[in-house]
């Protein structure tokens, strides 16, 4: 359940709006200040995605399943925003509702081979694989300060830190 902080920033933002932009059954409404909502529409039901933070920010993978990634492996994660493993770029469409819960789809990647000072190209591709197969089954999220939390419903946990680059207006 939205708390009420969470509540109070879904109609700010929703006050705020400038602009907008409908693809297919997802709205997606922004401020001037760079503000996201993304509403949803599934069947008669309309979802929205009340932490408008999460959305308009580029994420760092910081750890996955508890194990820190090396600095020079890279690997971001952002809603609109080129996101990136290693030498790679991907695409997601996700959905997210007020309760925490979290449906990724993801869509293409480059398939560049990609070797960094700590990574072999095999251990890259064994990254990569493992990466995109856990985001693919994050059921939900949590963000906590500069901290994003994806999880699995068998608990496989991947952690970004915010960048600080956001989305462009």
């Amino acid at each position: 359940m939205a708390g009420e902080a969470e509540t109070q920033r879904y109609f700010e933002t929703l006050r705020d709006t400038t602009r907008y932009h409908l693809d297919g059954n997802q709205l997606r409404l922004q401020t001037d200040d760079g503000r996201i909502l993304l509403l949803t529409q599934r069947g008669d039901d309309i979802v929205g995605a009340i932490n408008p933070d999460v959305i308009g920010t580029l994420w760092r993978l910081e750890s996955m399943d508890g194990s820190v990634l090396p600095e020079d492996v890279v690997i971001t994660f952002g809603f609109w925003l080129e996101s990136r493993v290693v030498c790679n770029s991907y695409n997601v469409t996700v959905t997210m509702m007020a309760d925490g819960v979290l449906s990724i789809d993801i869509g293409a990647i480059t398939t560049q081979g990609c070797e960094t000072a700590s990574l072999t190209l095999e251990e890259y591709n064994h990254l990569t694989e493992r990466y995109l197969q856990t985001l693919g089954h994050v059921g939900e999220y949590q963000v906590d300060g500069d901290r994003l939390r994806l999880t699995t419903a068998d608990g496989r946990e991947l952690v970004f830190i915010m960048t600080g680059d956001n989305a462009p207006p």
